[in-house]
């Protein structure tokens, strides 16, 4: 017997779809059962549901979840999950294989829909599930009926060819434009392209990867929007061509900027400040203020003179706010003690430095103000603090020199580009060799020596990052070692996750925005033409 399940959702209808296709080798007879266990509002509790024949409706206040099958069920069961009277927990009923067609139910309520199936051999079954959202109980009903599959799934796939359609790169870059890069490259770019349109809120804010941490039992949750992780998928979307999500997110950020100037830790993507572990002078990052101002510096110096002139009526309140901010907060050598990128350690950080530098550099230039270029000046010089002969130190960490390598001083060299080729020469070198990692798909890069966090596995965001900068510094042959492990360790459907372990498997936060960005970055480099 062979299940198979083709999933999509289809663009601007809160409406998720699943196709089930069962076929047989032999004759089969007995039942498909369908199990609901939603949590509305993340709330395992005090939820209501009913079975209305066909649709099974779960809601709680204004949220309304329904299940639409395109076949009626032959069976259902609206339960309560690990009730103590076993026959009305739907799924031990499913268990069982009998549902007992409850109707209705209040609490920690789930539900079972079963179907019989009678299959001779190469019969084929097939099922639609829609599942959609509404605010209102008339709207997920109307919203969910008279629904087609194959109209729905034509549409969808006509959007998403029109998304890819639509690029305008830089003259030197080209859509797919490499013979060399392999086709599994090109299909991971434009895969990365598709997860990061679909991470991006119609308000402008980028989530760092949809929430699988729930009860934030092992990290802080991930399906936030972090300034730093936004502004990384908004560069990469620009450097393909797309400047509508940048310039969404900048507008975005100028509406979620704080009264002094910064950036709060993490939003909700209304722009609300979401639950954090930054709620303090001591205990904010700099460098996710410092990226921001950074990106619209970068995007302001790019615009022609006209465009120039409106993007400073627009944006040049929010960026003095921001550098008068980061001013501050730097000393005539470094910043201020603040919690570095990887939000493990607090001190004083190479990477934080040096997103600080290229912030007032950028926005100096760009604003004609001189004291910001040089403040940037004499940061890169008080950076020399930190030089220990090979590799920038991670930074100072309870007020003590911190030697260890930390994939992060890569940003020296990208995307902040303050160093030098022969000193970011060495930088790459530090990397590899202290960070690298044997996995079973290839060597990859660690976050840093002692780094511990689920397991201490490579990260795609370093592996990816290493390989960014060697394409910079014209290492080509290398960078694509790391690219090629990129490309072999996604999921199954093309998707580039956080960690890989030493299985080669991907784990953890999956997919992360950041990992595609860095991806997307990496394939538009290595089309360029090689730097020497």
């Amino acid at each position: 017997m062979n299940l198979e399940f083709f999933d999509f959702v289809p663009p601007h209808l809160p409406v998720f779809v699943r196709r089930v296709r069962i076929t047989s080798d032999t004759e089969f007879s007995g039942k498909l059962f369908c199990y609901v266990d939603l949590n509305v509002c993340e709330r395992t509790e005090k939820n209501a549901a009913y079975y209305s024949k066909p649709m099974f409706v779960q809601y709680w206040h204004k949220h309304y979840i329904g299940v639409l099958p395109s076949l009626p069920p032959d069976e259902w069961q609206v339960g309560k999950l690990l009730h103590r009277m076993w026959w009305v927990d739907a799924r031990q009923e499913i268990e069982e294989g009998r549902l007992g067609r409850l109707l209705e139910n209040l609490g920690n309520v789930n539900a079972g829909l079963g179907w019989r199936l009678e299959l001779s051999p190469n019969d084929v079954f097939e099922l639609y599930l829609y599942v959609g959202y509404a605010e209102k109980r008339g709207i997920v009903e109307s919203t969910l009926q008279g629904i087609e599959f194959k109209p729905l799934l034509k549409r969808t796939l006509d959007y998403w060819r029109g998304i890819m359609s639509c690029l305008s790169p830089p003259s030197s870059v080209s859509h797919l434009p490499v013979s060399d890069l392999s086709l599994s490259y090109k299909k991971l770019y434009n895969r990365s392209i598709i997860t990061l349109h679909l991470l991006l809120d119609s308000g402008g804010g980028f989530i760092a990867c949809p929430e699988f941490d729930h009860y934030y039992e092992v990290s802080g949750g991930y399906g936030y929007c972090w300034n730093r992780d936004g502004v990384e998928m908004a560069r990469a979307l620009w450097k393909a061509g797309f400047e509508h999500p940048l310039i969404s997110f900048l507008s975005w950020c100028k509406r979620t900027q704080l009264l002094n100037g910064s950036w709060f830790q993490r939003y909700w993507l209304d722009g609300e400040p979401a639950p954090s572990w930054g709620n303090f002078e001591h205990s904010t990052q700099f460098d996710e203020t410092a990226s921001t101002v950074h990106l619209m510096a970068k995007y302001a110096l790019s615009l022609p003179e006209e465009r120039k002139k409106s993007f400073m009526r627009s944006y040049g309140g929010c960026i003095e706010k921001a550098c008068d901010y980061l001013m501050e907060k730097t000393s005539d050598t470094l910043h201020d003690p603040c919690i570095d990128l990887w939000e493990s350690s607090y001190g004083v950080f190479t990477y934080t430095t040096a997103s600080i530098i290229a912030a007032l550099r950028d926005a100096g230039t760009f604003m004609g103000r001189e004291d910001w270029v040089e403040k940037s000046e004499r940061l890169r010089e008080g950076m020399e603090e930190l030089w220990l002969g090979d590799y920038y130190a991670k930074g100072v960490v309870d007020e003590e020199l911190c030697e260890e390598v930390d994939a992060s001083i890569l940003g020296t060299i990208t995307p902040f580009e303050i160093i030098e080729r022969d000193r970011a020469l060495k930088v790459v070198d530090s990397v590899e060799r202290n960070l690298g990692v044997e996995t079973a798909r290839g060597r990859a890069i660690k976050r840093y020596e002692s780094d511990v966090y689920v397991g201490g596995n490579p990260w795609v965001v370093t592996t990816l990052w290493l390989a960014k900068a060697m394409l910079k510094l014209g290492l080509r042959d290398r960078a694509m070692e790391y690219m090629e492990w990129a490309s072999k360790t996604t999921t199954s459907s093309g998707l580039l996750a956080e960690q890989v372990n030493l299985n080669g498997e991907p784990v953890w936060a999956i997919p992360l925005g950041w990992s595609c960005s860095e991806f997307i970055e990496c394939f538009i480099e290595a089309t360029q033409h090689v730097r020497v």
